[in-house]
């Protein structure tokens, strides 16, 4: 497995990061209210390492992965994949062994089409962020 080090995000992906946090704690507000939508689901294809670090402050900063694991109401399950080995194995590190988080290491497109899209199909009344 490659040794992976901490992605480096300037200003506009810490702001991109934040309105995908907010973006996502509306959606799940509002799909856990709707009585016909039997789950909500999160995917993210390029999940990453959970974390990064800024180029201004040089702290961690939370990445989409851990900022969807913290919104209320939760997710019915999170899909994670990320194809660096190093990453999803620190990705799984943080995370642990949470009800409901599956973390892949692979490519997107063949995971998202085998394993996550049959999760969260229309017919099901699953829906998907």
């Amino acid at each position: 497995m490659k040794p992976f080090k901490h992605d480096e995000i300037g200003y506009w992906s810490e702001v991109k990061l934040d309105i995908v946090r907010k973006y996502a704690s509306a959606y799940s507000t509002i799909m856990s209210t709707q009585r016909s939508i039997k789950n909500h689901i999160y995917i993210d294809a390029f999940a990453g390492a959970g974390l990064h670090v800024s180029k201004r402050t040089g702290e961690f900063v939370a990445g989409s992965p851990l900022n969807a694991l913290a919104v209320n109401p939760r997710f019915k399950e999170v899909h994670l994949i990320d194809l660096h080995g190093g990453k999803a194995k620190e990705l799984r590190r943080l995370v642990g062994s949470q009800k409901g988080v599956f973390i892949y290491e692979g490519d997107s497109n063949d995971v998202l089409l085998h394993q996550v899209f049959p999760r969260c199909r229309y017919e099901d009344y699953n829906r998907a962020l």
